[in-house]
């Protein structure tokens, strides 16, 4: 008897045709899945090159801006402000990006390390003058001198208490941002004081042709304003050429009474320490960097001190 093939019932064939679209639609998914993890790898590994790129960038700026301070002391051992490592932005433009770096001499600038017991003249009285001169309250002036001190605050309760807690240890600071954690510190108020602040191993001299006018001004707190304005006035149109040439001029203007208060040798024309601020930006990435340069006052060659770099950011 010959057998007659009979298709399937309706219900059956809708449940292949079901099970067959899930089929395709799972694989569909798989292959969404596998085309976005390959993107993905693809794009972190886009990314990885363009921070190494960007690194290998502020490295090669650097190593201009080094290179800026060694030829400036192969010109002679003055500093001053008129000078090409002092010009206020140095700008390199680079395929999709450009780069941008910043020198400061910081040999002109108020050295907190003298609170913390350097070899300087400089004390705690002519901090307050300084703070009093650009408009900071007592408080901070006091919470920063304790901040520095060999022991640290005596007060430890307004550093405890905070989320997380800190314990000042006091002494020499490395970096001038220790004191955003300083009581009564707010941004704005840190952003004033980098102007004339700093902290760098303590040498008890200050370039004059350099210092801000605030900066002199506390270390001479028995000048006028008038004599200190016109000194600024006299560096800035021609800086002083030698140390020599400063004490000359400052008893052409000053009493001996003035000139007693000013510590013997403290103000001279060359500078050891500078910092740079160097950015780069390349496609998607943005870098950062701060370097501390430390310039030899014997063979005028300039190390790297030490360097901050912070947590790339993709824009």
């Amino acid at each position: 008897m010959r057998q007659v093939c009979r298709p399937p019932p309706k219900s059956i064939r809708g449940l292949v045709l079901i099970n067959a679209l899930l089929v395709v639609a799972a694989l569909s998914a798989v292959a969404v899945l596998l085309l976005q993890t390959a993107e993905t790898a693809r794009n972190r590994q886009h990314y990885v090159q363009e921070v190494a790129q960007t690194q290998a960038y502020l490295d090669g700026f650097e190593l201009l801006l080094r290179g800026l301070l060694d030829a400036d002391r192969a010109r002679g051992n003055v500093d001053h402000s008129k000078e090409p490592w002092a010009q206020k932005n140095y700008t390199v433009e680079i395929d999709r990006g450009h780069i941008s770096g910043t020198l400061r001499d910081l040999q002109g600038r108020f050295n907190l390390n003298w609170l913390a017991g350097g070899d300087s003249s400089f004390g705690p009285e002519a901090f307050k003058a300084l703070m009093q001169g650009i408009g900071q309250r007592s408080s901070l002036a006091n919470a920063i001198m304790d901040w520095v001190s060999e022991d640290g605050p005596q007060n430890l309760t307004p550093y405890l208490t905070r989320s997380p807690g800190l314990a000042p240890v006091g002494g020499n600071i490395e970096l001038l941002d220790e004191l955003r954690l300083v009581k009564g510190m707010t941004p704005a108020i840190f952003t004033r004081l980098e102007t004339v602040l700093t902290a760098v191993p303590s040498e008890g001299v200050v370039n004059i042709n350099t210092a801000p006018r605030a900066v002199l001004q506390a270390l001479m707190p028995k000048v006028s304003s008038g004599v200190i304005g016109a000194l600024v006035a006299e560096r800035d149109g021609e800086p002083f050429e030698t140390d020599e040439a400063v004490y000359i001029y400052l008893q052409g203007v000053l009493s001996e009474e003035e000139l007693e208060k000013i510590p013997s040798g403290v103000f001279v024309t060359s500078s050891h320490w500078f910092e740079a601020e160097i950015s780069a930006t390349l496609g998607q990435t943005q870098l950062w960097r701060r370097v501390i340069f430390r310039r030899s006052g014997e063979s005028g060659k300039t190390r790297v001190e030490y360097r901050l770099t912070p947590k790339a950011e993709a824009r």
